[in-house]
């Protein structure tokens, strides 16, 4: 799924709203690969809780699940 960073932005890229949304998170514990999934999935849940048409989308590009 590409590097760290692509991944947690995966949520955002998927749904196109990488302008509408800043994004602050802090993790703590685990390794960077642990922490961006979780970053990720958390991300992903929030936006599907803010719009739900976003669910579908989130879910084909499979950003709202362990991959």
């Amino acid at each position: 799924m590409g590097n760290n960073r692509d991944q947690v932005l995966a949520p955002l890229a998927i749904t196109m709203t990488f302008q509408k949304y800043d994004i602050h998170a802090t993790v703590t514990g685990g390794g960077t690969t642990g922490q961006s999934e979780a970053i990720r999935i958390a991300l992903a849940k929030a936006l599907e809780h803010y719009q739900n048409t976003y669910g579908p989308i989130l879910s084909k590009g499979r950003v709202s699940d362990r991959c």
